[in-house]
C-alpha cells in the first residue's frame, strides 16, 4: 500500500474522538465519502475500526489508479485504523524537555486496554500542507 503510516496509541476510546475528528474532515471538505469498517470478536477482546475518507468520486479514482496522493488540490484520500488492544508493551527512548541536564534514556510503557492508532496519509506529517494539518486535528481530538 502506498501512503505514509502515523501510528500512536492512547487511552482514548475510538468512539470519545470520532466525531470530533470527523468535524474536522469536514472543515476541508464539507460533503465527503467514508467508507467504514468495524470488527469485534468479544471472546478475544478485539475491537478494529477502520475508516477511508475521500472528497468525491474524482479523489477515489486518483486513489485507485495512483494510489494515496495529493494531485487533487494538494489534498487526498486518508485512511484511520483504531485498534483495540488488550496489552501493550512498547520499549521508548526518551528524550528530556529542552533545557533538561538528563541523558535520553530508554524505557518501558506497559498499557492495558489502550488503543493503538494509525492515519495513513498521502504525504508525511513532517512537511507543511495537508497532511500534516489533518494529523494535527487528530491528535488535538486527544487534548
Amino acid at each position: 500500500m502506498t501512503g505514509i503510516d502515523n501510528v500512536f496509541y492512547s487511552n482514548i476510546p475510538f468512539n470519545n474522538i470520532i466525531e470530533e475528528f470527523e468535524g474536522h474532515i469536514r472543515e476541508y471538505w464539507t460533503s465527503y465519502i467514508v467508507d467504514k469498517n468495524v470488527f469485534h470478536n468479544s471472546n478475544e477482546n478485539i475491537e478494529k475500526h477502520e475508516r477511508f475518507y475521500s472528497k468525491d468520486e474524482n479523489m477515489l479514482t486518483e486513489h485507485d489508479e495512483y494510489g494515496f496522493n495529493s494531485r487533487i488540490n494538494k489534498q487526498g484520500c486518508i485512511y484511520f485504523i483504531a485498534v483495540r488492544k488488550k496489552h501493550i508493551d512498547l520499549k521508548v527512548n526518551i528524550i528530556e524537555e529542552v533545557n533538561s541536564n538528563v541523558e535520553p534514556y530508554e524505557s518501558q510503557i506497559l498499557l492495558n486496554d489502550a488503543w493503538q492508532y494509525t492515519l495513513v496519509t498521502p504525504e508525511e506529517i513532517d512537511k507543511e500542507g495537508f497532511s500534516q494539518e489533518i494529523f494535527r486535528k487528530l491528535i488535538d481530538c486527544f487534548k
